[in-house]
């Protein structure tokens, strides 16, 4: 077995899992998506209500953000339901979502006007560094210290945004919104919220989809012209390409404390 191949069949397992240690009733028939915008920029919440199936419309809605007051909306024939929500400081935001006794949560992500993100891949990027048990506690080391001046954006195109969050949880990953890839929309939607993007790390693809005005971009695809070999040389290749106030600590620090 090739080690490409080793270590795609070591990813399988960890995703089953996660899936096997996920709590029971974690497939809640209201779905909150995370989201990620500016201080002061204004972000339409999303929450589906499901059936059994299919996704159920004509549903009142209750949404919290951070155990607040409850907002009721309607969800609309396809199941969304949507809140209008202006943002007035910095932070990791819970949002809550209950339907007809069914409850669901997301994740808002603020950022002030100086702060930037750094967008990981799941596939082809973070999945790089969960094998062996020495790659993942670097790659969890140098994910802490990023996170100590950038914020982390996790977009993942194959794998559902509730497993990710149990992977992430499960080993220790700084925490943070997971957002599903769908092409160039993403990046899009970031910059008209005021997200600036100072780093992009996953797949040849997800490289191909970011604009070109996003210069840190690195893969571990050995064929492409941004590969990099390890975590540790994309913390010390963003420590020499950055203005010093903007340069990550590449050491063995807690992260950063969440408001």
């Amino acid at each position: 077995m090739t080690r490409q191949a080793r270590a795609i069949a070591c990813f399988i397992v960890l995703l089953l899992t996660a899936l096997m240690l996920r709590p029971p009733g974690c497939r809640a028939a209201v779905v909150v998506f995370d989201r990620v915008t500016g201080v002061g920029r204004p972000v339409f919440l999303k929450a589906v209500t499901r059936g059994l199936i299919f996704t159920k419309g004509g549903r009142r809605v209750a949404i919290r953000i951070d155990g607040g007051p409850p907002v009721e909306t309607l969800s609309g024939a396809d199941g969304a339901a949507f809140l209008k929500y202006h943002p007035d400081k910095p932070g990791l935001r819970t949002v809550t979502a209950v339907s007809e006794g069914e409850e669901g949560s997301g994740t808002l992500l603020v950022l002030e006007p100086d702060e930037a993100v750094i967008v990981i891949g799941i596939e082809g990027g973070l999945q790089k560094g969960l094998f062996p048990e020495e790659k993942r506690r670097a790659t969890r080391e140098v994910l802490s210290s990023l996170s100590r001046t950038y914020r982390l954006v996790y977009l993942t195109r194959w794998i559902g945004v509730g497993l990710v969050k149990t992977l992430l949880a499960k080993h220790q990953f700084p925490q943070s919104v997971v957002l599903s890839w769908r092409g160039e929309s993403v990046f899009k939607q970031m910059e008209n919220s005021g997200v600036r993007v100072a780093a992009v790390i996953g797949s040849a693809s997800l490289l191909q989809a970011a604009p070109d005005s996003i210069e840190n971009r690195f893969t571990f695809d050995e064929n492409h012209a941004s590969a990099i070999g390890s975590w540790e040389e994309i913390c010390k290749a963003l420590q020499d390409g950055s203005e010093k106030a903007d340069r990550p600590s590449c050491g063995k620090n807690p992260s950063r404390p969440e408001p």
